[in-house]
């Protein structure tokens, strides 16, 4: 009883020791993750224009404010599902949309 015991508590130790192993190792990977998400929002709140790359633009919304905080609305978007890129296409993009959610009643009545 007492190795069968022993045997199980080591499986189980193991275990434990592996799980542990892959967290240390997901928070190195991971390390700066949200340092550079919050880079890139508060980079995008002080946006006077839009600003793209090759599969992701971000536009700021000309008077679409929300009232009760007080915060500006901004849009967003990313194209997956191709290893087409093209910068210049995403720029189009979002002017497009932000333009239209510009004149959207959604836009206005979110505001509000």
């Amino acid at each position: 009883m007492s190795n069968r015991w022993s045997t199980q508590l080591n499986s189980v130790l193991d275990a434990c020791a592996h799980i542990s192993n892959h967290m240390q190792v997901t928070k190195r990977i991971h390390n700066g993750d949200e340092a550079c998400i919050q880079r890139q929002m508060s980079s995008i709140a002080t946006l006077d224009a839009d600003v793209y790359s090759d599969w992701q633009a971000f536009g700021k919304t000309e008077d679409c404010v929300d009232e009760k905080c007080g915060q500006e609305l901004y849009t967003g978007m990313q194209a997956y599902g191709s290893d087409h890129r093209d910068a210049d296409a995403m720029k189009r993009l979002i002017v497009s949309f932000t333009k239209e959610v510009e004149k959207s009643d959604e836009g206005d009545e979110g505001a509000s």
